[in-house]
């Protein structure tokens, strides 16, 4: 950051040049707007060098003391680190405004709301988030706890403190979300209720706050250390690498797996099928039969990377459980349907009357082009996707069979012969202060 010119600094510049201006080096006009005065200004400039001397030309006005306007490096340093991680590319003016209404405007409000209500949570937290932004860490680490202190049970608010940690000091965002796992943990068991997130939730709410911050991921990882629960977590979204390194590490200390239930062997399998090593996963399951009990979709999927699909299929067909099919409420025939569908061709009642006439018909190719139609709907029942899959495997188009198998088993997962483990649900949501 330029630092403003000394007083014998400035006090040479305008010798310099008053001499080429007396010199008719520079007009009057020219030298005034070089030293960013008038020319009246410096004309009393050169009576006060002719009266004074050298000594003269310091500016009287700011010796002894700083001009009004003067601030301090520190104090300016928190609103430069600001513009540039926040607010680059605003011009000054924008800048300016956002800065004081979204962060000075806090500040202040806040403070004066607290001299009021003194154990008002909210403003604690506004307060701190405020000074987060402004790079103001110790304020905010103070005004965090607080407001933490004032809310002992719940998590929101660790977890938005880590948030707004994210960027400026990571290694505060990763000490506030581990409190949150630990306030997560340590709920009454009145509040562990089906609509309160726990744990996961939460620690999948990090992995997602933290995704463009690639420096969190390790420290991230290690909050999952020997924690099957948030592993699992973790395993959603990792990298074919850390799949294969977390498999490994896990087959290291627990090589049957014994140390995990049906549902978190499955979820685990499923990862390993999907972006790890799928000839490890087939000798694997020879080696522990025991898994395919459960882990069943996750030997086909490695059988379809393969590109074994026939053999995927079968297991697929053997193990599967048929849904439950819909009644049939549209009448008429197959051409009469077929124009229906046409009209309205997001009708899944008109489409699944369509392919049963025509499989009765014998027209398995109608039958297969309707079920394609269904299926590309965004919300295809899961019924079409096993009825196209099982359609394909009679008629031994294998690829596109294991593709349609593949499909039905992401899209309901309970309809597997082993019910496959727990679907994934939408984590529920804590109410956060509103920002």
């Amino acid at each position: 950051m330029p630092q403003a010119p000394t007083a014998q600094e400035r006090m040479m510049r305008v010798h310099e040049v008053l001499m080429r201006a007396v010199n008719r080096e520079l007009s009057w006009i020219q030298a005034a707007d070089i030293l960013g005065c008038t020319p009246r200004s410096l004309r009393r400039w050169r009576l006060r060098y002719q009266k004074f001397g050298m000594h003269g030309l310091v500016d009287g006005r700011t010796r002894g003391h700083r001009s009004p306007r003067w601030v301090r490096p520190e104090a300016v340093e928190p609103l430069l680190r600001l513009y540039r991680e926040r607010y680059r590319g605003f011009n000054v003016r924008h800048f300016c405004a956002l800065a004081r209404r979204e962060h000075g405007l806090v500040l202040r409000g806040a403070s004066e709301g607290l001299r009021g209500a003194p154990l008002d949570r909210d403003l604690y937290f506004y307060r701190a988030l405020a000074h987060a932004a402004l790079t103001n860490v110790d304020e905010a680490v103070v005004d965090f706890r607080r407001a933490k202190l004032l809310e002992p049970g719940g998590a929101a608010l660790a977890f938005e403190e880590g948030r707004a940690w994210l960027g400026i000091e990571p290694r505060l965002a990763l000490a506030a979300w581990r409190e949150t796992l630990e306030r997560a943990a340590q709920r009454p068991e009145r509040d562990r209720r089906a609509t309160a997130p726990g744990r996961a939730d939460w620690y999948r709410r990090m992995l997602a706050a933290a995704q463009d911050t690639s420096a969190m991921r390790p420290d991230l990882r290690a909050l999952a250390m020997d924690d099957r629960e948030l592993l699992l977590v973790f395993l959603e979204s990792a990298s074919t690498n850390e799949v294969q390194f977390e498999v490994d590490k896990l087959l290291l200390d627990d090589p049957a797996l014994v140390s995990l239930n049906s549902g978190q062997r499955a979820a685990v399998l499923r990862h390993w099928a999907r972006r790890g090593d799928a000839a490890r996963l087939e000798a694997a399951f020879k080696e522990h039969p025991d898994w395919l009990e459960t882990g069943w979709p996750s030997l086909a999927m490695a059988l379809g990377r393969r590109g074994a699909f026939a053999e995927a299929c079968a297991l697929a067909r053997e193990r599967v459980r048929a849904p439950a099919l819909p009644q049939i409420t549209r009448s008429g025939t197959a051409a009469e349907l077929f124009r229906m569908l046409q009209i309205t061709p997001t009708d899944v009642a008109t489409g699944y009357a369509l392919y049963r006439a025509q499989i009765e018909a014998g027209d398995e190719t109608g039958a297969l082009l309707t079920l394609r139609k269904m299926t590309a709907l965004r919300a295809c029942p899961a019924y079409f996707h096993y009825l196209e899959a099982d359609l394909l495997t009679r008629r031994g188009a294998w690829a596109e069979a294991w593709n349609a198998w593949d499909r039905f088993l992401l899209a309901a997962p309970g309809d597997r012969a082993d019910s496959g483990g727990p679907t994934q649900r939408q984590p529920p949501r804590e109410r956060l202060p509103a920002r």
